[in-house]
């Protein structure tokens, strides 16, 4: 809808209140961030389930492209080495 610094700052919000970002919010920050629609997601649509995102195929694509957006992402990447140790 053309709303796009609401919608980043929507899923903002709700990546700092919820890190460990159940719901995906970080694939839509960088998906925003990268110049990506809506559609972005179908790149990653399971062959073999319709309707399903493969996790690992999504995963591998933030962790290879969510280090171009250190402003975004740095503070993220802290808190989930911080889980692990």
């Amino acid at each position: 809808m053309g709303k796009y610094k609401e919608a980043l700052e929507i899923f903002r919000n709700l990546l700092k209140t919820n890190p460990g970002d159940n719901i995906g919010a970080r694939y839509s920050i960088l998906a925003l961030r990268m110049g990506l629609d809506t559609s972005y997601e179908d790149q990653f649509l399971s062959p073999h389930i319709k309707g399903y995102i493969d996790g690992m195929k999504i995963s591998n694509w933030f962790e290879e492209n969510s280090k171009r957006f250190p402003e975004e992402f740095a503070w993220w990447w802290d808190e989930m080495d911080k889980r692990e140790n």
